[in-house]
């Protein structure tokens, strides 16, 4: 991919991360406090991730946009990668606490899902719960992911892995 994606919504646009937005990534991951994303995160330990996930966008075209409202406040993160280890593409999404329970995670979760199943011709998408993150576990659903143990890895305890719906599979 040549051209660097940016992605509008009603409410919301997704772009590539830049540096300013690493303070909100940080407030994110030291705020992971259940050990959700494996948290929580010291600076430096946030910073190597961060680098990690813009790097990937770099190598691989993929990767966590940065979500900010149309007036340029960061309020998250989401979007699809494939880390080392996941069995297939995720969509993640990761919010600050204050715009959590507003819909703007499933705004961008659509949007991401929507870019990588038409414009990365990604099929089999899914997404990573942790077990007892009720909030990750209503966003997949509310997606339409389902639950997918022909996926599960024995080095992904903890978590429960969803597939999402596949527009091309129902052609």
């Amino acid at each position: 991919m040549t051209e660097l994606p940016i992605l509008n919504t009603e409410r919301l646009i997704l772009r590539l991360p830049e540096m300013g937005d690493f303070a909100g990534y940080w407030d994110i991951l030291r705020a992971d406090i259940h050990g959700y994303m494996g948290g929580p995160f010291s600076e430096l330990d946030a910073w190597d991730e961060y680098c990690m996930m813009r790097g990937r966008w770099a190598l691989r075209g993929t990767g966590l946009f940065a979500v900010t409202l149309k007036d340029g406040t960061l309020i998250g993160f989401c979007g699809v990668d494939r880390e080392r280890g996941d069995p297939a593409d995720e969509l993640g999404y990761l919010f600050l606490a204050d715009y959590h329970g507003q819909g703007y995670a499933t705004e961008a979760s659509l949007a991401a899902r929507d870019f990588a199943h038409h414009t990365l011709n990604i099929h089999l998408l899914i997404s990573c719960v942790a077990h007892g993150n009720t909030a990750s576990l209503t966003l997949a659903q509310k997606l339409g992911a389902v639950p997918a143990p022909d996926l599960y890895d024995m080095e992904m305890g903890g978590v429960t892995i969803f597939r999402h719906p596949d527009p091309e599979a129902a052609l």
